[in-house]
């Protein structure tokens, strides 16, 4: 998964630079041979579906990740492809809450 972040971050320095500020791991450090996936663990989450759809750059990058067959053949799951978006795509800490203290 990595290595199709990395490279799409690299096309579109904007994402990286939404990374950084966010404090993501891979964008910080640029080790593609991260193996331990940062998620969102839950199995329940309220997104703003206008904010998803209506990102252009977003749409390009699930796409793209679609276009890799990897979610079939890797078996990429939503979680963490919603994160990687989240770390991408939004300023985590004035666009995404974590409901941890729902616990």
């Amino acid at each position: 998964m990595w290595d199709c972040v990395d490279t799409y971050m690299r096309k579109l320095p904007s994402t990286a630079a939404h990374a950084k500020q966010n404090g993501w791991l891979l964008a910080a450090t640029g080790d593609r041979n991260v193996t331990d996936i940062e998620t969102y663990y839950n199995r329940f989450e309220v997104v703003d579906i206008k904010a998803f759809r209506d990102n252009s750059e977003l749409q390009k990058f699930t796409k793209e990740v679609e276009w890799t067959n990897y979610i079939y053949n890797r078996g990429w799951g939503d979680a963490p492809l919603r994160f990687v978006a989240s770390q991408l795509f939004f300023l985590v800490a004035t666009e995404v809450k974590q409901f941890c203290e729902l616990l």
